[in-house]
């Protein structure tokens, strides 16, 4: 397994090298760019698997002090939050899993989760079969009876109603279960695996897509079948399979780490929020409009609306921040506080420790303050750390305590 962290440049050669450059295309994909020999990473951050090679990319903002293992719990905290499944960290996987990787964890994750439900009984349901049998059985298809039946009054052709197993919650497991066989290299893994398919019953292919995840009909009976099939939609609908021969299958579950560390500062601000305060993310309104165009919008990522119609607004940028921030996120959130009227404004970045800058827009009643968060709790608590940290700095600085 090769690690690396985003922005890094990672030498390939041979079938690896191959195998990246037929998954990159003529139209490129938003997570690396090929260079001369190698791959560069971009602010994506997940895991690549091709072939039989594993690579992991990492958050990037203190590599020097902290461990691979340290960023990697951090990676996995924020995705277990906002994605909402129950990941396992790396200690409690560390005596089935060696060498571990978040590839590792997710399929461990879905082994448990669909050996859980095969303990308490897979779901059951009720769905519409025809053929040939030799008793009457439902209803008699008599077209289909003529022309299959003509010579053989014996039989009837009937379609009636069938209680089974087979049913699309089922035959999504089945296939990543599938999936998990192909693409595990861990010894420990491919044993469960296998001992799972031996007991679980055979079932139909089906065609997957986004559409059909959408569309699932959720009911008591398979709700507990939620994060089985979170993890088997990422697995199954992020892995490109080398049509020519199989060797070169590509798995990318690869996650914009701007987009997550915005979602997770919005779950931190929810779970430690005080009972008057409402947090809000993405929240849009119209900027400019004209005749004949569509009208721009304007969405700041989180907006805090607490009593009496008093309002604060925070931007997340997942960056270093090394001096003072860039003017266009400077820019980005004078338009933002203007257009919503809030008197203070909050750029959130990660860092290793908490630090603040008080600053002001000239000719201005607006306030901007530059807020580094602690991304690493000692205690473990990341996201209610996290959580805390930002109201305490968010409530004295956004109300002039």
């Amino acid at each position: 397994m090769k690690t690396c962290y985003e922005y890094d440049r990672l030498p390939t050669q041979g079938a690896l090298k191959h195998a990246l450059e037929a998954h990159y295309g003529e139209r490129g994909v938003p997570y690396y760019e090929l260079t001369r020999g190698g791959v560069r990473f971009n602010q994506y951050v997940g895991v690549l698997q091709v072939g039989n090679e594993t690579i992991e990319v990492l958050p990037k903002i203190d590599r020097v002090t902290h461990s691979e293992a340290t960023w990697r719990n951090i990676l996995i905290d924020m995705l277990r939050k906002t994605l909402g499944m129950k990941l396992l960290s790396t200690e409690n996987a560390a005596l089935r899993v060696k060498p571990h990787s978040i590839l590792d964890l997710y399929m461990e994750m879905l082994l448990t989760e669909v050996a859980y439900l095969m303990r308490h009984g897979l779901v059951k349901s009720y769905r519409k079969t025809e053929g040939n049998r030799t008793a009457l059985k439902g209803k008699l298809l008599f077209a289909e009876n003529i022309r299959h039946n003509l010579v053989h009054a014996e039989r009837f052709y009937v379609e009636h109603s069938t209680y089974d197993r087979e049913n699309k919650f089922n035959c999504i497991l089945r296939q990543a279960l599938t999936l998990v066989a192909h693409l595990s290299t861990q010894a420990s893994l491919r044993a469960r695996v296998g001992q799972l398919l031996l007991d679980f019953p055979e079932l139909s292919q089906i065609p997957l897509n986004e559409a059909l995840f959408a569309r699932l009909p959720w009911s008591r009976k398979t709700e507990a079948y939620r994060t089985a099939i979170g993890i088997a939609r990422l697995l199954l609908l992020n892995y490109h399979p080398d049509i020519r021969g199989g060797q070169e299958d590509v798995l990318a579950l690869m996650f914009d780490m701007n987009q997550l560390w915005e979602r997770y500062v919005i779950q931190a601000l929810r779970r430690s929020a005080p009972t008057d305060w409402r947090v809000e993310g993405q929240e849009k309104r119209p900027f400019w409009a004209a005749d004949g165009h569509a009208t721009a919008h304007v969405k700041p990522d989180i907006l805090l609306h607490g009593p009496d119609g008093h309002s604060i607004v925070l931007d997340t940028k997942w960056k270093v921040l090394d001096g003072r921030p860039s003017d266009a996120d400077l820019r980005q959130l004078f338009a933002y506080q203007h257009r919503w009227g809030c008197d203070h404004g909050f750029l959130v970045f990660p860092q290793r420790q908490m630090k603040l800058q008080q600053g002001r827009f000239d000719d201005s009643p607006l306030q901007l303050h530059v807020l580094g968060v602690d991304v690493l709790d000692p205690q473990g608590a990341l996201n209610i750390y996290l959580g805390r940290q930002l109201w305490e700095q968010v409530l004295k600085m956004g109300q002039g305590q």
